[in-house]
Order: C-alpha cells, then sequence, then structure tokens
C-alpha cells in the first residue's frame, strides 16, 4: 500500500514538470513581434488547456487517495473487530484508534519502506495473535483481580459482622447496666421516684441493703400505694418494671416473680384508670357488683398453688370454649382479676419471708440485750426443757396405765401426722415466742427503771441548779470510785456513744464520720497517750428551690439535694481539764468550696477535723443553731444561711 502511494506521488510530480516544461517551450518559440495577437490567443488556449489537465490530475490522485485510505480503514476495522476493540472502548484511551496513521519515518527507519503488502499483513496477523493473547491474559488477571476483591470484601463483611455483633451485645450489657444503676443513682443523689422505692424493696429482699421502716407501709401492702399514685406515675412503674423484669431474665434471678407481680397490678391500675376517663362509671375490672360475693369466694382462702391451679382450668375452659360453652367475656375478666389477685399473694410471700428472716435477726439481737442486762438465757432453755421432760413424763405415766389394755391404735390420718421438721420447727417457733414475751417484758421493765431514774435525776436538777449531773440513762459500777476505775470510764463513754448512736435520724438527715487525716501531734503527746475522741456526726440534706429549680423541677421530680447544715456530736467523757471546754476553729483547705472543721479539747484527745462546705452560717437559735459542752460530750449544730435575692 505505501508502494502504490510513492509511485503514485512520483508520477504526479513527472506530469507536473513536463507541463511546465510546455508551458516554457511554448512561451519562448512565440513570435515576439509579429502576430502578437494570435499568439496571445493561442497561449491562452494552451494556458486554459494546461489548466483543465493539471485540475483532472489532481482530481485523478486524490479519489485514488481516498480509495487507498479508505481500503487501510476498511482494513484496519476489520483487525480492531477481530480484537474486539472500538474508539469508545479500548485500553489505550484512544478515541480515533479506527483511523489510519502511516508514520513515514518510523517505517524508514526499521527498513519497511519497500516492503510488500502481503508481508505487512503477516506481520499485522502476528501482531494480532500477541495482542489477543495478550488481552486473555489481562482477562485472566482481571478476573483473579475481581476474585480477590470478592473474598477481600466477603472477610471485611464477616468481621464486621462479628464486630457488629460483639458491639450490640455489648450495647445491651451498658443498657442493661444503665437501667440497674439508673434508680440507684436517684436513690443516692435523694430525688427518687416512687418506682425507686421498689427497686430498694427488692434490693432489701436480695440483702443488699438493710431493712428501712419508712418502706414497711409499702412492703405490707404495694397494690395499695400503686393506687394512690398518679396516672403518669403508674405508667413509668409499669414501663421501668418490665425493663427491671427483662434484666431479671437475662440474669436468670430468681426474683423473676417480684417484678411480674409489680407489672400486673400496675397494669391493671392503668387498664382502669384508662377505662374511667372513657365511662366514669365502669367498674374494676368490668365485673358487676352482684358478682362480686360469688367471685370473692373463689378465691378466697387460696394459696399460690391454688391460685395456679385455678389459673390453669380458666385457660383450659377459654381455649376449649365452644365446647363448655362459657361466657367468654365473664371468664376473660375474672382471669384478669385472678392475675392481680395472684401478683399481690406473691408479694406477700415475700413480705413474709423477709419477717421472718428479719425476726431471727432481731431475736439474734435480743438475746445480746439479755446478756446485757444480764439475764442468762440457759434459764429460760432450762424452764423449756423441763416444761417438755415434765409433759413426756405424764405421757409415759398414762402409757404405763393404759399397758393392760390390749386395743390396737387408732389409725391416724396422713394430713393430721406431723413430720419431724415440721415438729422441730413448730418448737421453735414456741421457744422463740416464749423468749421474745420474756424479752419483751424485760424490755419493758427496764425502761420503766430509765423513766424512774430520769425523773429522780429531774428533781435533783430542780434541787442542784448550775451543777452538772450525771446521765441517767448511763450506769458505772460502784464497788469502785470513778478516778480508779478506768474500765468503768471506757464503759461509760461506750454507753454514751451507742445512747447517742441509737437516736433515729430525722427526715433528710445523712450519717457523715469522714475524719480528715492530722498532720502533727500536740506538745504533749509524750507525756500523755493519745485517744481518739469517739464521734456520731449527720449531714441534712434539702431542696434549694432557687429560680432555676424552679423553672426545671416540680415536687414530682425534685432536683438534687443539697447539703444544708452539720450537726457535730463528739464525746470527751475523760478529759484531764474539765475546766476547759473543748473548742473548735476553721481552716482553709485547698479546695475553695471546702474548709476544715478542727475540734481542740486538750489531753488525752487528739485533735479532730472534719471536711465542711466553705458556707456562712446561721447563728440563731430559731434556725438550729446549737454549741454546748454538756456531760462530756461537745454538741456543734449548725445550719446554712439561705442566699436571698434582692434588687
Amino acid at each position: 500500500m505505501t508502494e502504490y502511494l510513492k509511485k503514485r506521488q512520483a508520477n504526479e510530480s513527472s506530469s507536473a514538470s513536463s507541463a511546465e516544461s510546455l508551458s516554457f517551450s511554448s512561451s519562448s518559440s512565440s513570435p515576439s513581434s509579429s502576430s502578437s495577437s494570435q499568439s496571445r490567443s493561442r497561449s491562452s488556449r494552451k494556458h486554459q488547456q494546461l489548466k483543465k489537465y493539471q485540475k483532472s490530475s489532481k482530481m485523478q490522485t486524490k479519489n485514488q487517495l481516498l480509495k487507498a485510505y479508505a481500503s487501510l480503514d476498511k482494513m484496519k476495522q476489520k483487525y480492531l473487530q477481530k480484537i474486539g476493540y472500538t474508539d469508545q472502548d479500548n485500553p489505550y484511551g484512544d478515541k480515533n484508534l479506527a483511523k489510519s496513521l502511516i508514520w513515514k519515518s518510523k517505517l524508514d527507519e526499521k527498513g519497511l519502506h519497500g516492503i510488500s503488502e502481503h508481508e505487512l499483513k503477516e506481520k499485522l496477523d502476528d501482531m494480532l495473535k500477541e495482542i489477543e493473547k495478550l488481552k486473555s491474559q489481562r482477562q485472566k488477571k482481571q478476573e483473579e483481580k475481581i476474585k480477590l476483591e470478592e473474598e477481600k470484601n466477603r472477610l471485611n463483611k464477616e468481621r464486621q459482622m462479628e464486630n457488629y455483633k460483639q458491639w450490640i451485645d455489648n450495647e445491651d450489657a451498658f443498657f442493661e447496666k444503665v437501667e440497674k444503676l439508673r434508680p440507684l443513682i436517684r436513690i443516692q443523689q435523694q430525688r427518687e421516684l416512687p418506682f425507686d422505692k421498689f427497686v430498694r424493696i427488692c434490693c432489701i429482699y436480695k440483702g443488699q441493703i438493710g431493712h428501712q421502716k419508712q418502706l414497711e407501709q409499702i412492703m405490707h401492702n404495694p397494690s395499695q400505694f400503686i393506687k394512690t399514685l398518679g396516672h403518669e406515675a403508674q405508667k413509668v412503674i409499669l414501663n421501668e418494671s418490665k425493663k427491671q423484669f427483662a434484666i431479671e431474665i437475662d440474669n436468670k434471678s430468681n426474683f423473676q416473680d417480684y417484678w411480674a407481680s409489680i407489672i400486673s397490678i400496675a397494669q391493671a391500675e392503668v387498664e382502669w384508670r384508662e377505662q374511667r376517663e372513657k365511662d366514669p362509671k365502669c367498674p374494676k375490672f368490668g365485673i358487676q357488683s352482684e358478682f362480686k360475693q360469688d367471685i370473692k369466694k373463689m378465691f378466697e382462702g387460696k394459696s399460690r398453688e391454688g391460685l395456679d391451679e385455678l389459673e390453669g382450668e380458666i385457660n383450659q375452659m377459654l381455649n376449649y370454649g365452644a365446647e363448655y360453652k362459657i361466657d367468654f367475656d365473664y371468664w376473660e375478666k375474672i382471669l384478669k382479676k385472678l392475675k392481680v389477685i395472684k401478683a399481690k399473694t406473691i408479694l406477700k410471700n415475700y413480705y413474709e419471708v423477709f419477717c421472718k428472716e428479719l425476726k431471727y435477726k432481731s431475736m439474734r439481737q435480743d438475746n445480746q440485750l439479755v446478756l446485757d442486762v444480764g439475764i442468762n438465757t440457759k434459764d429460760i432453755q432450762i424452764n423449756v426443757e423441763r416444761n417438755a421432760t415434765e409433759k413426756q413424763y405424764y405421757q409415759v405415766e398414762i402409757q404405763e396405765q393404759t399397758e393392760y389394755e390390749c386395743v390396737s391404735p387408732d389409725p391416724v390420718d396422713c394430713d393430721d401426722y406431723i413430720l419431724e421438721n415440721d415438729d422441730l420447727k413448730q418448737l421453735t417457733d414456741q421457744r422463740i415466742t416464749i423468749l421474745t414475751e420474756f424479752l419483751n417484758n424485760a424490755k419493758i421493765e427496764l425502761e420503766k427503771q430509765q423513766l424512774k431514774k430520769k425523773k429522780e435525776k429531774e428533781k435533783e436538777k430542780e434541787k442542784q441548779k448550775g451543777k452538772q449531773n450525771k446521765l441517767p440513762e448511763f450506769s458505772i459500777p460502784n464497788n469502785r470510785k470513778l478516778e480508779d476505775n478506768v474500765e468503768g470510764l471506757d464503759i461509760l463513754a461506750q454507753q454514751m456513744f451507742e445512747y447517742e448512736r441509737s437516736k433515729p435520724l430525722e427526715e433528710d438527715e445523712v450519717y457523715f464520720n469522714e475524719v480528715v487525716p492530722q498532720r502533727q501531734e500536740p506538745s504533749w503527746s509524750q507525756k500523755y497517750k493519745l485517744k481518739r475522741p469517739q464521734y456520731f456526726n449527720r449531714v441534712k440534706m434539702g431542696f434549694d428551690w432557687n429560680m432555676y429549680n424552679k423553672t426545671h423541677y416540680d415536687v414530682d421530680n425534685p432536683p438534687p439535694k443539697t447539703i444544708q447544715g452539720y450537726k457535730f456530736n463528739v464525746f470527751y467523757p475523760e478529759l484531764i481539764d474539765k475546766t476547759q471546754a473543748p473548742k473548735y476553729t476553721l481552716e482553709t483547705c485547698e479546695n475553695p468550696d471546702y474548709c476544715i472543721i478542727r475540734f481542740i479539747a486538750g489531753p488525752p484527745y487528739e485533735d479532730l477535723a472534719f471536711q465542711i462546705l466553705c458556707k456562712e452560717w446561721d447563728y440563731s437559735d430559731r434556725m438550729g443553731f446549737k454549741s454546748v459542752f454538756s456531760r462530756g460530750i461537745l454538741h456543734l449544730w449548725f445550719n446554712f444561711k439561705k442566699p436571698r435575692y434582692r434588687r
């Protein structure tokens, strides 16, 4: 193809040179002077013929070139179709891939100027095979790359799914922990909700916290407490109890029945309130008054097992109601009431078990009290055993008298037969009852003696005003003098401390016994043995109803409690210099919001320091200020001033 194009160009150049030579010869042979007009016409005619010839020759060469390029393009299109490339889709990004490009200098450089068309075609075929081979290799690599990418994506997806599952488990554990801690935090911050009381009761039943007398009424009758609450508070109890029930199920706890019972009672109250909003005359559980006595007899005197059995029978009736021909609406209402009664029974069982455990604990404490008063419990046991032996003796005597009567014993009903464990339990309960009665009588006698002594001391006070009297509640052995009886002093100090500690906490009071360590010893520490005084302190908590708290909180959702004041009770029964009363000082500390109150009494007591809030004190007696040292006890009670907004 290239040789053909070169030959064609050489022919065009030779024809153009011949045409130029003809024009030159014609112009040179024309006469110069004569017949100028003929020569002009002749030359113009020749010139026109020359132009036509040149024009026709150019058109022929152009057409031939176009045909050659067209054939080359067709050949190239065929090769491209074999390869599978187009101008739009090729790995080179060439949009003019199908157009021919002849690189003459490159052909001359490689010595391909005179190559034939057949050889060029063979060379192109070899190149096509190589291109197809490279294409197949590229395709294989692409497939391998895709497979590797898919495998990588699959592994990443599995790893992400595993991480997501672990994240979900961690999230569930976190939310479970939050649900457990939320009521405890509210209780700690003194802003508990009605639902939090049931959490505290559950903690008491589990033994996590001690018994609290203020919850006794709710523990005895939780359903009545739920009834007295508002509709929104009942909804909160229902929703929060469901969360606690789910937590107990996950932990496989033994207190699932407790929360299920709270849910049943709260749900019944919520549904009844909603029905009352729609119809104020709607009876509870939808049961009319004429049926209440019959239903009460149905449930009366049944234990939890009996209620479970009755619930199973009602469910069976509802499942196969067509056979029994029953009133579905009536028995569904009965079933709702049965669930509530069953829930009340379960909560009552929890309370009875707890009361029994509490009774045993109190018995141990009462035994210790009997020992302190001076009563020996062995005498009581001897009396009980003596009564038992006398009873056994009389039974034996009766049996001996009736031995000669050969009469078979009457058969005993299995329900009347008492097992050995039940008999032992009954005997233990009887002993506990006897001991409890005796201890109660001992307590009454002790209180009478204390009251009598107190009255006598009050009479002595009236007679001897201005003199310091001893505490009527405490006694010291009289066989030795107080100065010589060191053990008596220790007993007195312990009795004074126990008396102050036995006083019940007032509302919104918390124990406060965190001591700041002493940095240096006093100067008299080498002469006297240091002794730390006993103390019993309390912190008064309360709500600060400022403008912010009034805006963001209310009575149902109160703000966090803040410290309103302190009560310090420090015991100094063994002061050497009793003419000097103990004193207190205020010192600064690192935290500007706090200060240190230090109590200084002198030998043999070391200084005692506590960290308190740094606020202005209210020294008025009306606001509860008290600073007294009486009968060996330093009382320092004070409240903080409340800031008042003034314009």
